[in-house]
C-alpha cells in the first residue's frame, strides 16, 4: 500500500519569535534596523519604554549584535507569537518587515502585504514609518539671525584703543619727566604747568 503525501503547498509556519528560522529573522531585522524603526515598534506598538528602547540602542555595540535583535529576542521570551508582530507590522505599516515574515506566517496574512511600488506612497498618505523612510513634510528652514550691530562693535572697539593710546601718553610722560605715570594731565595743561616750572 503506497504511503499518502501531502499535497499543501504552504510554507511552514511558526508560532513563536524564537522559532523564527534564520533567513527570515536576519530579513526581519535589516528591515527593523534600517532607520531605527525597531525604536518605533517597541515604543508605540510593543509598550516599551525610553530606558527600555535606550538598552536596546546599545546592542550595536556588542559583536554580532543590533537593538532590532535585542528588542525580538526580548519580546520573544515573553512567548508572544510571530502573528501578534506581523498584525503589530501591519499596524505600523512597515510592509518591509512584513515581506521578512512572508514564508512563516499562514497564506491568509499575504493579502496585508502590498508590493514594494506601494510602500513609499502608503507612507505618504499615511504619515507612518515605511521601511526606513518616514513620510513626513519637510522640517522648516531655520530662523534667519539678528543683524549684528556693528556700530556698537566699533565704538567698543574705539574705547579700547583709545584706552590703550592713554596708557601709552601716561608711560611716555612718566618715563620723560619722572613721576607717578597716573598724574598724566592732557597736552594743554601739561605744557602750561612745565612752561610754569621753567623745565623747558
Amino acid at each position: 500500500m503506497a504511503r499518502s503525501q501531502s499535497t499543501s503547498s504552504e510554507p511552514k509556519t511558526y508560532n513563536f519569535i524564537y522559532e523564527l528560522p534564520y533567513i527570515p529573522r536576519r530579513d526581519l531585522e535589516n528591515a527593523l534596523n534600517a532607520g531605527d524603526s525597531w525604536r518605533d515598534l517597541g515604543g508605540a506598538y510593543l509598550g516599551y519604554g525610553y530606558i527600555e528602547l535606550e538598552k536596546f540602542a546599545r546592542s550595536c555595540y556588542l559583536p554580532g549584535d543590533s537593538p532590532a535583535n535585542a528588542l525580538l529576542t526580548h519580546w520573544g521570551q515573553k512567548n508572544n507569537t510571530v502573528i501578534e508582530l506581523f498584525l503589530h507590522l501591519r499596524d505600523m505599516e512597515h510592509f518591509h518587515a512584513m515581506e521578512a515574515l512572508r514564508n512563516v506566517v499562514p497564506e491568509k496574512f499575504h493579502a496585508d502585504i502590498k508590493p514594494p511600488s506601494q510602500w513609499k506612497m502608503t507612507a505618504a498618505a499615511s504619515g507612518k514609518r515605511v521601511g526606513s523612510a518616514r513620510a513626513s513634510a519637510p522640517p522648516p528652514p531655520p530662523p534667519i539671525p539678528p543683524k549684528a550691530n556693528y556700530q556698537h562693535v566699533q565704538t567698543h572697539i574705539r574705547g579700547n584703543l583709545d584706552v590703550a593710546n592713554v596708557d601709552h601718553k601716561k608711560t611716555s610722560y612718566y618715563n620723560k619727566f619722572g613721576g607717578n605715570a597716573n598724574s598724566y594731565q592732557p597736552p594743554a595743561y601739561r605744557d602750561q604747568h612745565l612752561r610754569n616750572r621753567k623745565i623747558f
